[in-house]
């Protein structure tokens, strides 16, 4: 019943099997069908203090070898995503020397590309896990903020329940809105509670059985396989093993207290939190919080094997059709990273549709004959920032929902006639009209224009984005411009961060840069800001940050100022900035890319070229070169293959009319590799 996938079929050789790295016995086992176990590595990198962690992994390895199964303990070594690792590469993850980095699964292609050690929390690891068909993960500690990839991966999660760190009946609430089965392995239905055996709230099920649970794993499994509904994980969660209560009272009322420490302590990284409350209730509990853990850890690392072993007479990969083949596959010369070409990534887009009509004149001297009319030709064409990032995308392959409002009248009627591909389900009808502007183009040149979007836009209020909760879940970007009310802008950062999504703005105008600024310092939040040279000129005065007005002339010059303006360059990247894309006019764009180390580089981007008889419009140039960009991003491509794409979707662009053209040439050419 089982799905098998033959990997070398999946997907294009662009994501080759150099990203894999498998330990023999893990190769062994996955070839012969044996059972097999996943353990994240954030336990072992941030989870349990040096050098007990290396005893703890060793250990819990020894008992799933015990149990009649093969531990694969996954991680990220000098640019590969190791499957099984060996004692030193346990070593190397373990010692905080190395400096690893915590790597969800939205980190996995930065921290490969920095060549950097990376410790797999739950999603990155269930995804990983994923591909290579190993059905089971146990976890080292609770589930917290990998709930999202719980409700989009088929595999099974071992843990030991929740933390009072978190909202227990919330998390509960969550995991069934996502779609995930929770199973209590035991003989009653109270969810456990870590340190506790139970908690006050029941999960919808509970067996002490584990060929049952192994019967339901293989159920979910094979109607994920054929739906692309049913994709959520079952979820096992172990009561903790009969202990010593008076431990429990202690590490709760040191959970609270690490909480309001916490909380005073104001982390600007989510990832700073749970290692600080683990550390700390640690240290107020004497290490009986660690003593626990270890035997949560192992207890979990049992069950889980065992699961596995129930499980691996149902997983011989039967559409791999010899020995050779199966060592082949699972050695990693044909493993291709099947999600990057399979998976459809999603990008919320959330701003303005706008009716765009260009008057077109070639009389140069158009503006200066008062009341004159001209020869000339007027078009009419689809526009608005937040519209044209979605339609270029969802042209790319890419999901992408968009969230705005139009009116009910011949302007909208003509948005969505001439974007059907477009996903316009989340799009307000208004009574108001459609947002609409007018532009003069003289020989070629925009020298004036009038817009009409504030009516409409108000429209898009924070209680709408609020209600389209479910369109930022399982997102991998938002993408928003700067035609949305500030309120609304604030509510689309808010719901981006509840998703554990990261948010690039598009500013549009620089009269609209002020919304990301003030109380909310919403631009500490953006991971990417593209703004061209007027409204990074704004920018950088938000930030009290002067710019000689010789700065922005041209790209090279841009590029050099601030490679010599390290304290401005510091002051721009202090949040969680990672790309800032600057436009300069007709000669390219500078690029500013952060990396793990906190090291950044600069890229001068040359514009696109194009013969003089080609170019008709620029008009959307600048919005298909950011969404090939984030679709590069988003399908883990290298820098040095991001910027040439992005460049000629923006080339494509220039020589039609349409703002978007269909892009249908560089999606072949991107397949082809």
């Amino acid at each position: 019943m089982f799905r098998t996938k033959t990997y070398a079929l999946l997907c294009a050789r662009r994501f080759s099997s150099n990203f894999f790295s498998f330990t023999d016995e893990v190769s062994t086992a996955l070839s012969n069908g044996k059972g097999v176990v996943a353990l994240e590595s954030t336990v072992i990198t941030h989870g349990l203090p040096f050098p007990k962690n290396i005893e703890v992994a060793c250990g819990i390895e020894k008992i799933v070898r015990d149990s009649g199964a093969t531990p694969a303990t996954i991680a990220l070594l000098d640019g590969k995503i190791h499957v099984g690792l060996c004692q030193k590469d346990l070593e190397r993850i373990a010692d905080p020397k190395h400096k690893p980095i915590k790597t969800s699964k939205r980190d996995i292609a930065n921290v490969l590309a920095e060549r950097a050690i990376g410790g797999t929390t739950v999603a990155a690891t269930m995804w990983i896990a994923h591909q290579v068909l190993i059905y089971v993960q146990f976890l080292g500690f609770d589930i917290s903020a990998d709930l999202i990839e719980l409700g989009r991966i088929p595999i099974a999660v071992v843990c030991a329940g929740a933390k009072s760190i978190l909202d227990i009946p919330k998390t509960i609430e969550m995991l069934e809105t996502l779609g995930v089965n929770v199973i209590v392995y035991g003989e009653r239905s109270y969810f456990p509670g870590f340190f506790t055996r139970e908690t006050p709230w029941k999960a919808p099920y509970n067996t002490n059985s584990l060929q049952k649970i192994a019967n339901i794993i293989e159920y979910n499994e094979t109607l994920a396989s054929n739906s692309n509904c049913l994709n959520g994980a079952t979820l096992v969660a172990c009561p903790a093993p009969i202990g010593n209560d008076d431990d429990a009272q202690l590490i709760e009322k040191s959970i609270q207290q690490a909480l309001r420490e916490a909380e005073r302590a104001k982390f600007t990284s989510n990832k700073e939190v749970t290692p600080f409350l683990l550390r700390r209730v640690n240290e107020l509990t004497g290490s009986a919080s660690l003593r626990i853990n270890v035997a949560l850890l192992e207890n979990n690392a049992k069950v889980g094997a065992q699961l596995a072993n129930l499980l691996s007479d149902r997983l011989k990969p039967e559409t791999i059709s010899s020995d050779r083949e199966r060592s082949r596959v699972y050695s990693g010369e044909d493993i291709i990273m099947s999600q990057l070409a399979s998976a459809t990534p999603k990008v919320v887009c959330a701003g303005a549709a706008i009716c765009d009509f260009e008057a077109r004149t070639d009389v140069d001297n158009a503006l200066s004959s008062e009341g004159a009319y001209h020869q000339g030709k007027i078009i009419q064409r689809s526009g608005g920032v937040g519209r044209n990032h979605a339609d270029a995308l969802s042209r790319l392959g890419i999901d992408a929902p968009f969230i705005s409002a139009i009116g009910k009248d011949s302007f909208a009627e003509f948005l969505q006639s001439q974007s059907q591909h477009m996903n316009w389900q989340h799009v307000l009808k208004s009574t108001k009209s459609t947002a609409s502007s007018m532009t003069l183009n003289v020989c070629g040149n925009i020298m004036a224009g009038i817009i009409d979007t504030e009516e409409i836009m108000a429209e898009v209020t924070p209680e709408l984005v609020k209600s389209k909760k479910n369109v930022f879940s399982g997102s991998d970007f938002v993408l928003l411009d700067g035609n949305l009310r500030k309120d609304t802008t604030a509510m689309v950062f808010e719901m981006a961060e509840m998703s554990n999504t990261k948010v690039w703005f598009e500013p549009t105008n620089f009269l609209k840069v002020h919304k990301i600024f003030g109380e909310t310092n919403l631009w500490k939040r953006a991971s990417i800001v593209s703004p061209n040279a007027n409204e990074f000129r704004e920018f950088c005065r938000h930030l009290n940050l002067h710019l000689p007005e010789n700065a922005l002339l041209e790209a090279n010059g841009l590029a050099n100022y601030l490679n010599t303006n390290v304290s401005l360059v510091a002051k721009i990247f202090s949040g969680k900035l990672e790309h800032l894309l600057i436009t300069i006019d007709k000669s390219g764009c500078v690029l500013l890319s952060k990396n793990y180390a906190g090291n950044i580089a600069t890229y001068v981007v040359p514009p696109p070229q194009i013969r003089k008889d080609e170019f008709v419009s620029a008009s959307g140039a600048g919005d298909c070169f950011n969404s090939g960009f984030l679709t590069g991003m988003l399908r883990n491509l290298d820098i040095s293959d991001i910027l040439p794409f992005a460049t000629e979707c923006a080339r494509e662009s220039l020589k039609t009319m349409n703002a978007v053209p269909d892009l249908e040439s560089i999606i072949l050419a991107m397949k082809s590799g």
